[in-house]
């Protein structure tokens, strides 16, 4: 039996030798996933799910500091609002009190 595959594998050696070659570097592929440096973690690989999990992650945190962001342009744009309705009131008010002080003035009688 060892006589036989000696001279099968004699006879038929580069045959052989291919699909040891070809076995092995599929082996190799399936075994040794493809990776990248890492965007969270630096000196770190990561295969294609952790690269997707951590652009997903870095996603979340951009929407949450975006919302937070328009939290912020909102509470600025409320406060200039009320700025402005109390700058208006302020001169309206203003405007009322200097009519009066101008009607008490005209009033009074003039002395010579």
């Amino acid at each position: 039996m060892l006589a036989k595959l000696k001279l099968f594998l004699n006879h038929e050696r580069y045959q052989t030798i291919t699909i040891l070659i070809v076995i092995t570097f599929m082996i190799f592929l399936q075994g040794c996933p493809s990776k990248c440096d890492s965007m969270i973690t630096e000196n770190h690989k990561v295969t294609r799910l952790e690269l997707k999990a951590e652009v997903d992650l870095l996603l979340a945190r951009a929407k949450e500091h975006i919302r937070t962001l328009d939290q912020q342009d909102a509470f600025k744009q409320l406060i200039a609002q009320n700025a402005l309705l109390f700058t208006s009131i302020g001169a309206a008010v203003d405007n009322i009190r200097r009519r009066k002080v101008e009607k008490a003035t005209l009033k009074s009688p003039v002395v010579s």
